[in-house]
């Protein structure tokens, strides 16, 4: 999209490559509705066995080798430099080569606790998300309905237990439990329970508002973005953008 500022200098927007999977017409009213996804979407078809991750003994490396498969511009990591070890700390990867490259990063985003996306740079980021602060704030004024839901509350940890492959981790809240499913990179690690725990602490008694919200919208909103929402009494919800769609 390109036009005129305020100013009247030139601009451009990008929201980032998609790829078009599907176009439908309404007979009736002859709108013209186009389905398109990004790299993320495609990488759900593709197989460890197709890439060359023999020689990746790093987080990043595997990241790197993913991003130069499916033909992205790069990698950015959005975490505090303190936090920027994370991607170079050995991993192991206990693959078989028929996992999907999307289980892989899903994977690596688990052991690194944080989340990725692909940004309108047609580049892979992963990011650590914050627990304090917010990067959008959405009042009654802004959208057209509201609907909140339960709110999910992560505890401390108090016990880790191994079943199988899977682990779970009872919290401190009596009856909750929280459970971490098979993560090729904690497979061959001798100590997961303790990693399970480190993980889940970095985010303990971080509380997620559920809600349904219809408004405008904000093209300069990305995945992993805390938002504060306005509710209908006044009080404030805070939750993070997890998917993105985009409607034009």
């Amino acid at each position: 999209k390109v036009g005129l500022d305020s100013d009247g200098e030139n601009y451009a927007f990008k929201a980032g490559n998609y790829f078009i999977t599907e176009v439908r017409r309404d007979e009736n009213s002859n709108a013209l509705t186009l389905y398109a996804y990004d790299k993320i979407y495609e990488a759900a078809s593709h197989y460890t066995s197709e890439v060359d991750l023999s020689t990746c003994s790093t987080f990043g490396a595997y990241i790197t080798a993913i991003a130069d498969f499916l033909g992205l511009d790069g990698v950015i990591y959005m975490c505090q430099d303190t936090e920027l070890s994370t991607f170079s700390k050995a991993a192991n990867a206990n693959l078989e080569g028929s996992e999907t490259l999307r289980g892989l990063l899903d994977d690596i985003a688990e052991a690194t606790q944080t989340v990725y996306f692909i940004n309108y740079q047609n580049k892979l980021v992963f990011r650590r998300i914050s627990k304090t602060g917010f990067n959008l704030d959405i009042s009654k004024n802004d959208y057209f309905s509201l609907t909140s839901k339960d709110n999910r509350r992560l505890q401390t940890i108090c016990a880790t237990t191994q079943l199988g492959d899977n682990y779970s981790a009872s919290t401190s809240q009596i009856g909750s439990t929280q459970y971490i499913r098979d993560n090729d990179f904690w497979t061959n690690n001798e100590d997961t329970p303790a990693e399970v725990e480190a993980a889940i602490a970095l985010y303990g008694d971080l509380t997620i508002s559920q809600f349904e919200c219809t408004w405008r919208g904000n093209y300069l909103l990305e995945v992993g973005d805390r938002i504060r929402i306005e509710n209908k009494d006044g009080s404030y919800s805070y939750s993070y953008l997890y998917d993105d769609t985009l409607t034009y």
